[in-house]
């Protein structure tokens, strides 16, 4: 039937898939969304003054960091611990490449958002997703990168070509109403994945479903709905991978055909590129859990109905009562809240007679109502002990203990939270690394050789880098020892970096028909395996060749004194080791076997994985040192004959080098005193021409100095010749004014006088 529904082009078969599983999930959806509504205390209208005690919330943050707190490092290595240099670097290359991509995606969020999924509802699964990015290639292409790669199809002519630009891996959270998988007891009766996502029309444009333009826009955030067109609507699209086809489908929710159909697009063995769920609480009859606040709900229930009864218990627990209201002075005994002040009452005698305060007022008792509160308290901590025993949540989780608890009873508890929360961390990790592990056989099956090297950053030769440096290292060779050079190479003049390669350059011979020594890091990876090697290992079944799991504990709190104690315990057992194994060494067999030995040991220590390069070097080292040991002692008379004629031959060559030295001498004195001469004239006719060049600049500047001289004189002369013509003018004037003056009153004067006689 599927195959038929199949080579029809319908997606009725799948459909059904999806129906049957919405029918026996409806339940578990409709429990989960009230678990999730508890979590967040959403509350209906009318049950908004209603007091809670809201221990889901509390239990979920508790269990939190206690389950998953931190990105995991993962750990790559062959699955079986044998000595093997390809083996060691392709496991190195693929760990650090699997941990930088679980650093610079969100990997870290989607885990916490699917151990939420996990804690409140049950169930939460991430899914793998492999990403990559191309640009325009060839003389139409600008370069342009595009958002990501084409789902399907193939590029038509008028199209420009498409490079690989880079490439990467990551985990998508789905939501836990997103995923489905078909009708089934167990997991391993599983073989049809789903999850839903939602796409507008330029995401499915791009991914090149067919169809895209008319598939109807099913899905709209609340908020949006209003608003007209296709602006912020999307279309529900299902992702099925199908393990039986082996292919992976693309269906709408609102259209009738297929959008996409793909063979085996990641090629994995497990076919899904998503791990088995975490589980809470399963049967072995379904696949839908049953979440864990389900087993004490009743419990939490009873919680929030005596929460509330205390809180409306403790509204009653107040100064209240009647008096009498012919004496008004009474009400302010209580309303007003006086202190050290007398209220005067009108008629106190009369008062007094009935009793006076005690015989006017009356107070509701409140004995009853706090021995019922203090019962209502009692009644709430025996539910919430019975709570911690079926959640296994004891106050040393909560960071709560008694102060006379001995360290005994602590420890036994300590015990007890391991027994209950080891499973639930079990499964995080094995789903963390379940998802790893898919994530790295996705990177070695799909990855380039390009994008390895520059993500693990492993300084390793390639082929052809290598037999450049031996061609190189060949023609010095040749060209030191002075014979011909080989056909088409140039003479080393100087070395040059090795392609791709900015790292040291090829060192010249040192003359006397000495090849050049290589600097040891080189001649290091010179000796280890090519690129090429680490490559073809890493696509050759990687899920046969590698196991790649997490770091024991790395998805919880680190803690750091366990690792202090672990790499103290490795020190000393490896120094304590090595001391052993100094003083049986002499040997190169016992040399070549404890090497061995050493480096089989290390390899069964998780914590000395990042020294196992150098316990191999060491270990080679000595292999090397047994395979080609020092020669014998010689026989001491032979020695002696062979040393007389040592010294005899060194006699004659220093004598030898003695008279040639001599000669050189002679010569390099010569040159010397030739030289110094000719250094000397030619100092001396320096300090001629520097002398001239220094007189005739200081008669130079003599001369400017003297005519500046006397044009400032002459200046100064000028200026002085003019303020005094502009003074005596002055006083000419001054002299005019004052005769003019006396002129004026003396007239005046003389004609007072004619008047006054008169």
């Amino acid at each position: 039937m599927a195959d038929d529904l199949l080579q029809g082009g319908e997606t009725a078969y799948y459909r059904a898939l999806i129906q049957q599983y919405d029918k026996a999930a409806a339940t578990w959806h409709r429990r989960g969304k009230r678990i999730i509504e508890r979590y967040l205390d959403k509350r209906p209208d009318g049950q908004v003054s209603r007091l809670k005690y809201n221990i889901l919330w509390s239990n979920i943050e508790n269990l939190k960091p206690a389950i998953y707190a931190q990105t995991p490092k993962a750990e790559v290595e062959r699955r079986f611990l044998d000595k093997d240099p390809v083996g060691r670097l392709a496991s190195d290359a693929l760990e650090r490449t699997i941990n930088y991509f679980l650093h610079t995606t969100p990997f870290g969020s989607v885990m916490r958002q699917t151990r939420n999924d996990y804690l409140l509802v049950g169930r939460g699964v991430p899914w793998v997703r492999y990403v990559p990015t191309f640009k325009q290639a060839g003389p139409t292409g600008d370069g342009q990168v595009t958002d990501d790669a084409k789902i399907g199809g193939d590029a038509s002519a008028d199209e420009p070509l498409e490079e690989l630009d880079y490439e990467t891996v990551t985990a998508d959270y789905v939501h836990w109403k997103d995923f489905g998988h078909n009708v089934a007891r167990t997991w391993e009766e599983v073989f049809c994945v789903w999850r839903w996502v939602y796409l507008t029309r330029e995401q499915m444009k791009k991914r090149s479903f067919a169809d895209w333009d008319q598939i109807p826009l099913d899905h709209c955030d609340k908020e949006l709905q209003d608003i007209p067109g296709d602006d912020g609507k999307k279309a529900s699209v299902c992702e099925i991978w199908d393990k039986n086809t082996r292919k992976a489908y693309w269906i709408a929710k609102a259209w009738p055909k297929f959008l996409d159909v793909r063979d085996d697009p990641l090629q994995l063995d497990r076919f899904f590129p998503c791990s088995e769920p975490m589980y809470a609480t399963l049967s072995n009859d379904s696949l839908i859990p049953v979440p864990d606040y389900a087993e004490y709900q009743d419990q939490a229930q009873e919680l929030d109905d005596l929460t509330n009864r205390i809180g409306l218990m403790q509204k009653a627990v107040k100064a209240a009562g009647v008096y009498d209201s012919s004496v008004k002075e009474l009400g302010r005994l209580l309303s007003e809240g006086v202190e050290n002040k007398l209220i005067p009452v009108d008629s106190w005698a009369a008062m007094a007679e009935k009793g006076g305060v005690k015989g006017a007022v009356e107070l509701l008792p409140m004995q009853e109502i706090a021995q019922t509160l203090l019962i209502l308290y009692e009644t709430r901590e025996k539910v919430l002990g019975d709570l911690y025993q079926i959640t296994g949540l004891s106050d040393l989780i909560r960071g709560d203990t008694k102060a006379g608890e001995t360290a005994t009873a602590q420890q036994i508890k300590s015990n007890f939270i391991n027994l209950r929360l080891s499973e639930k961390q079990r499964e995080m990790q094995r789903l963390a690394r379940n998802t790893i592990e898919i994530m790295g056989n996705i990177i070695a099956r799909h990855f380039t050789l390009d994008t390895i090297k520059r993500v693990s950053g492993l300084q390793l030769f390639t082929e052809d880098e290598k037999k450049a440096l031996q061609a190189r290292l060949a023609q010095m060779a040749q060209a030191a020892q002075g014979g011909p050079q080989p056909l088409g190479l140039p003479a080393p003049q100087q070395s040059a970096p090795l392609p791709h390669q900015p790292g040291p350059q090829i060192p010249q011979g040192s003359g006397g028909g000495m090849p050049p020594a290589l600097p040891p890091e080189i001649q290091e990876r010179l000796s280890q395996p090519s690129w090429e090697q680490v490559y073809a290992l890493l696509q050759d079944n990687p899920d046969r060749c590698f196991r790649i799991s997490i770091e024991t504990d790395s998805t919880i709190a680190a803690d750091q004194q366990a690792e202090q104690e672990g790499a103290t315990q490795f020190v000393q057992a490896i120094g304590g080791f090595l001391q052993q194994a100094e003083q049986a060494a002499g040997n190169p067999d016992v040399a070549l076997f404890l090497g061995e030995m050493l480096s089989w040991a290390c390899r069964r220590w998780p914590i000395s994985r990042d020294l196992q390069g150098s316990i191999d070097t060491l270990t080679e080292k000595l292999a090397k040192t047994a395979a080609n040991p020092p020669p014998a002692k010689p026989d001491p008379e032979m020695a002696k004959v062979q040393q007389a004629g040592q010294i005899a031959q060194a006699q004659l060559a220093a004598d030898q080098q003695r008279s040639n030295a001599e000669i050189q001498l002679k010569q390099m004195q010569a040159q010397i005193d030739a030289r110094a001469e000719a250094e000397k004239a030619q100092r001396e006719q320096q300090m001629a021409a520097f002398q001239a060049h220094l007189d005739a600049a200081n008669e130079r500047q003599k001369m400017q100095m003297e005519a500046k001289q006397e044009a400032q004189k002459a200046m100064l002369e000028t200026t002085l010749e003019r303020f005094k013509a502009e003074l005596q003018a002055k006083t000419q004037v001054e002299v005019a004014e004052i005769s003019a003056g006396a002129i004026l009153d003396a007239a005046q004067i003389s004609a007072a006088s004619q008047g006054s006689g008169e």
